[in-house]
């Protein structure tokens, strides 16, 4: 908003904060959030978590690292960067993006439809809720500002039907598009190495890159899971 850069333009400030037990609710990210044990110190800059223990819905995982360029970012809609380590003991990234995906449509509502969308969130004696339908999330479009790097240890996750044990690797988003390289991880269909690209410059359109790395995997089940692997490899359904 012009009134946050204002600030910006006008003041410099730092801080730090440390919490035990705290919620917030937003129509940016309309899932209950939750902050823990957290210790978080910042700048009108930087942003710097030495650890940060967060419940976002049904997710609970710990986050450290370091973000920067936030006056960057918000005055001149310039890069913002960071280095995060983030270690879940559960992930539902069927949630997650859902609630990212109702986020960037709140920002395109008109003054009175936020108003209401906000009522509804803000009030507190309201549940938040997302839908539950993880193959309708719509295109989202990254940032093109956005450099973002995550290490990451999942140890139970869960992306459209399959369930994620002990996942190991690195998320990247830059260049307006989500990069996963050579993530580990075991399932419940078996364990595979996957490499997979997510690019959305606009609305109207996505690009998807996948590559699998398959040691021991029970096929049918994977395909159940995500049949979008049939629509870039149909000869994959001749096989058990």
């Amino acid at each position: 908003s012009q009134e946050a850069k204002d600030l910006l333009r006008t003041w410099d400030f730092s801080g730090g904060f440390s919490s035990n037990d705290m919620s917030i609710r937003t129509p940016y990210f309309p899932i209950p959030i939750r902050m823990r044990e957290s210790d978080i110190t910042f700048t009108s800059n930087l942003l710097n978590l030495t650890k940060a223990h967060m419940r976002l819905g049904q997710s609970d995982f710990q986050l450290s690292g370091a973000i920067e360029g936030i006056r960057r970012a918000l005055m001149y809609n310039g890069k913002l960067t960071a280095k995060m380590t983030l270690d879940a003991d559960s992930l539902d990234f069927n949630e997650l993006i859902q609630a990212a995906v109702a986020g960037s449509e709140y920002i395109t509502k008109s003054v009175s439809e936020k108003d209401s969308i906000s009522g509804i969130v803000l009030e507190e004696s309201n549940a938040i809720t997302v839908a539950e339908d993880s193959t309708a999330l719509g295109i989202f479009v990254i940032p093109r500002n956005l450099d973002v790097e995550f290490n990451t240890r999942i140890r139970n996750g869960k992306f459209s039907d399959i369930n994620i044990q002990n996942a190991r690797g690195r998320i990247i988003l830059r260049e307006q598009a989500v990069q996963i390289p050579r993530l580990t991880l075991n399932s419940d269909s078996g364990s595979t190495t996957i490499t997979r690209v997510y690019k959305a410059p606009n609305p109207q359109g996505v690009h998807l890159g996948l590559e699998l790395g398959v040691r021991q995997i029970v096929l049918k089940e994977l395909i159940e899971a995500l049949p979008v692997i049939v629509e870039m490899a149909p000869m994959l359904t001749s096989f058990e």
